[in-house]
């Protein structure tokens, strides 16, 4: 049975969409739409139905829109382009500005839909059109100047769930955020974006942010850590001498112990003292007991380890960050109280903006971060490269590289030490030594050079 010969509805004129197995027919009230069924078949196909019932619904409104029945697939561009700028800005509330990087969405004082819906259709009507050009409907692609570009988002439902942009993957790798300012929303990436640790610090200071999140913040900046392994931290994690304070803390699957070690930027260290001497002591139980011992000395993290051992306390059952009630801080906690407010609309108006991100971006960022350096320092030598790619892993904490797959976003160091571990179990093709790996995979463009 063919798509045309499915029962037609005898409903009122508004679109309708009927399956028989797999196949779909569109209707506009009695009218068979021949066209629109081919791309919601394909769209079924390829995705999931649900996707393609949107985005034929979309290329109907898009016609409607522009006056003609076939716009989105004999109109030129330029006719196609215009008929979307009158969808968004009537429909949903918004101007579309795009630039060659980046699309801003230039909100109305009012804006009939959120960015996450704005940017949900965007990708919609990419596929769409996607889809026209593979069924030989359209030869060009209307949307390829908006730089809202598809590969940053997974799936729709994860846009409009999360708030913040991913990947086509399925890892659900975040590879941006969103920054909405003075009414215009613009999309950011994770990689190449060294502002991010001062745009969130700027945020934080706004928001009005104790000492203790403030410190939980420069934490997470500096050492690329989860928020609850952070926010989980107690004072075995901590050791000090000389003024020099050791810091390591808990990863999944190293037991109670904690293990890996933190380097702390001057900031963090700042930012640490700081809540350790002033915030802290309101909501700490042993600060009586602590002040009585101490006498006239001078507080230090160390005498107040000190203190712990001797009263038999043991630091582990101690927590470095509390909250108003004298109990241990935890990353809802640390969600409700703080990062909350940079998600708040009131934002948008400051000189920082309202930031639709996520804590987690920040681990992402700083790994990041970490491999373009290791890359830049050792990049020359692929030997040197893995060795110290292998040292990263142990700091933090993962058992093996191909944990880092997840976090690579540029994915060269992935390719290397896929390619390093195929040649060590002979797997690599002959032609390949060992000492000429890295230059054969930069001379073919696989890798770039440092």
């Amino acid at each position: 049975m063919s798509v045309a010969q499915l029962r037609r509805p005898d409903q009122a004129s508004h679109l309708i969409i009927r399956t028989k197995g797999e196949l779909y027919a569109v209707y506009e009230g009695n009218r068979f739409l021949r066209i629109l069924s081919r791309v919601t078949t394909y769209l079924a196909k390829k995705h999931n139905g649900r996707l393609a019932k949107q985005c034929t619904r979309l290329l109907h409104r898009v016609n409607r829109v522009g006056g003609a029945w076939d716009l989105a697939w004999s109109a030129p561009s330029s006719a196609v382009r215009q008929a979307l700028e009158q969808l968004f800005r009537t429909h949903y509330g918004v101007h579309i500005k795009a630039s060659v990087q980046t699309t801003q969405l230039v909100c109305q004082p009012k804006p009939a839909s959120p960015a996450s819906t704005v940017i949900t259709v965007l990708y919609q009507f990419r596929v769409a059109f996607d889809a026209l050009i593979s069924l030989k409907l359209r030869i060009d692609h209307p949307l390829d100047t908006v730089r809202c570009a598809t590969r940053q988002l997974r799936q729709h439902q994860s846009v409009l769930r999360q708030g913040v942009l991913y990947d086509g993957t399925q890892s659900r790798t975040p590879v941006g955020y969103y920054r909405i300012q003075n009414e215009g929303v613009t999309p950011q990436g994770i990689l190449d974006n060294p502002g991010l640790p001062g745009l969130l610090r700027q945020a934080a200071r706004a928001g009005g942010w104790q000492s203790r999140d403030l410190a939980v913040l420069e934490l997470l900046l500096c050492s690329g850590a989860r928020v609850a392994e952070v926010c989980g931290m107690t004072w075995a994690s901590l050791a000090s001498a000389d003024g020099h304070i050791d810091l390591r803390l808990h990863t999944k699957g190293q037991g109670l112990v904690p293990r890996k070690p933190v380097v702390l930027s001057s900031e963090a260290k700042r930012a640490l003292l700081t809540y350790l001497q002033r915030e802290r002591p309101t909501y700490d139980e042993h600060h009586g007991g602590f002040t009585s011992w101490l006498g006239r000395r001078q507080w230090t993290p160390e005498r107040y380890l000190e203190y712990l051992r001797a009263q038999q306390i043991d630091p582990a059952t101690v927590p470095v960050f509390l909250t108003h009630r004298k109990t241990a801080h935890n990353p809802d906690a640390f969600q409700k109280a703080a990062w909350s407010r940079l998600r708040r609309p009131s934002a948008r108006g400051t000189a920082c903006g309202q930031l639709l991100i996520s804590p987690h971006h920040i681990r992402h960022w700083v790994i990041n971060a970490d491999l373009d350096r290791i890359w830049a320092a050792h990049g020359q030598e692929e030997f040197r490269s893995v060795e110290a790619l292998r040292a990263y892993v142990q700091d933090m904490g993962w058992r093996s590289w191909r944990s880092l797959q997840h976090y690579d976003h540029r994915g060269a160091v992935t390719f290397l030490m896929q390619a390093w571990t195929r040649a060590l179990e002979g797997k690599a093709a002959p032609a390949v030594t060992m000492n000429g790996l890295l230059d054969q995979l930069q001379a073919d463009g696989t890798l770039p050079r440092p």
